[in-house]
């Protein structure tokens, strides 16, 4: 018999950040490696404390939608995001 984990809907973490998170975080330490300013890296952080209250503040999946409301990420099975007028 074995041990069934308490909480099986959490999302997976690592060091405390979800992986939108991390991916995010990566993103800064790569644009400030790129660029060689300790500025670009202050600003990343302090963009990344913002995002991560605001991303645990809203529900799940809230940033493919944003991505789609800017047609940056594309939902299957749903019209575009700019379109005004439907033909059904």
């Amino acid at each position: 018999m074995y041990e069934i984990p308490r909480y099986l809907n959490k999302p997976l973490r690592y060091i405390g950040l979800e992986l939108t998170e991390i991916m995010f975080a990566y993103m800064g330490i790569f644009y400030a490696f790129m660029v060689r300013s300790t500025l670009a890296a202050l600003i990343w952080v302090g963009i990344m404390i913002w995002f991560v209250k605001y991303s645990r503040a809203s529900p799940p999946g809230f940033l493919k939608h944003y991505l789609y409301a800017f047609s940056m990420f594309e939902l299957e099975h749903y019209p575009d995001a700019q379109r005004q007028n439907f033909i059904e």
